[in-house]
């Protein structure tokens, strides 16, 4: 839980798996602890029906019982660095910041959609989606301005296109 040490977390992350058949190296996910959150099914709901009014009580309930915990097992950790940041304060920071919804929206795909749009477009754009919109386009593609060229000349060819054909069409 307080891992911080690249040599630590590399052991942690890549361990050496021997087996009288063969040697294999197993890869996990170790994720720095900014992007731990807290369990989203406390209100039973899908990632991308959660409403931060119904989530927070019951995350400041779990919060308080990890903190309780974390004390708890800081007591009879011998050799712990006092300063090292813990869990619960990381993962509070993390709620209070608003970066929760982008850590919950990456281990989500499914949910990422509705996320952003419940809870982190209004962080990015305080409310004002019409600014959002003229500056959401450049996220989309590299050289958007190209792109959006591109598509409207080839919308133009494409009717030029269809004009001809119906009105050969008519001709025949």
């Amino acid at each position: 839980m307080f891992v911080s040490s690249s040599r630590t977390t590399s052991a942690l992350c890549c361990r050496w798996h021997q087996s009288p058949q063969r040697n294999t190296i197993i890869n996990a996910c170790s994720r720095p602890i900014e992007m731990v959150e807290p369990p989203y099914w406390l209100t039973n709901k899908s990632v991308d029906e959660m409403l931060s009014e119904e989530y927070d009580p019951l995350r400041k309930e779990f919060m308080a019982a990890l903190a309780e915990e974390e004390i708890k097992v800081l007591k009879y950790i011998t050799g712990v660095d006092s300063n090292m940041p813990r869990l619960s304060e990381v993962m509070e920071q993390a709620w209070t910041m608003g970066t929760f919804w982008y850590t919950l929206a990456l281990s989500s795909p499914t949910g990422l959609f509705g996320l952003f749009y419940q809870h982190i477009q209004p962080l990015l754009s305080g409310g004002e989606s019409e600014e959002f919109g003229e500056v959401m386009p450049f996220f989309w593609v590299k050289n958007v301005g190209e792109f959006v060229a591109r598509k409207l000349s080839d919308k133009k060819q494409c009717d030029a296109d269809l004009q001809l054909a119906f009105t050969e069409s008519k001709q025949s």
